[in-house]
């Protein structure tokens, strides 16, 4: 007898029960006496009854899931092999039921903030330009020229860079012959 294709209910109750007790509708498919993959995914397209029953079965499908993480812990003996079980039916938990398996993330933030009371505040801190009455003194410095100093290199014929000096009427000729700035 080959693989049914036309819908039963018998075999589509079979389906969902098996979905229920924790195989995935891959491992169901795989089956010789199940539907491949193709065509219950066509059945739950054409079926009504038996899409809602496949949806009200993913509870027990959850529940089975995590239960069998705490099998792999007991009874795998590679504990690589265990963790990366674990981790799979961890993720399809807190996929296919993020509220209760997922990552909790919060970010309601709850308060209120008057924006009228905020920007009174702001403003009573603020210092009003007419009242800097006094006029405030500074001083300009002229600095005179320095040369900045570089760290000695004994490899390098270079002089070090020197800020020309405005008082000193022509810059002393390099040492080191004509640079590409003359």
């Amino acid at each position: 007898m080959g693989r049914p294709s036309e819908y039963s209910e018998a075999v589509g109750a079979e389906i969902v029960a098996r979905y229920a007790s924790g195989s995935t509708i891959t491992e169901i498919a795989k089956m010789d006496d199940m539907p491949g993959l193709s065509t219950i995914y066509r059945w739950k397209d054409c079926f009504a009854d038996f899409r809602e029953a496949l949806i009200r079965a993913r509870e027990n499908h959850i529940e089975a899931t995590v239960d069998a993480m705490q099998d792999i812990a007991d009874t795998e003996r590679d504990p690589q092999r265990a963790r990366n079980r674990i981790a799979v039916r961890q993720f399809r938990a807190s996929k296919l039921r993020p509220e209760t398996y997922g990552d909790r993330l919060d970010l309601n933030v709850n308060g209120t903030i008057s924006v009228a009371a905020a920007l009174a505040e702001a403003r009573s801190r603020a210092r009003p330009i007419s009242d800097l009455s006094e006029p405030v003194e500074c001083q300009v410095i002229d600095l005179p020229c320095v040369s900045l100093p570089r760290p000695a290199d004994a490899q390098s014929s270079v002089p070090p860079f020197r800020v020309p000096d405005p008082a000193d009427p022509a810059p002393a000729p390099s040492p080191a012959g004509p640079s590409i700035f003359d």
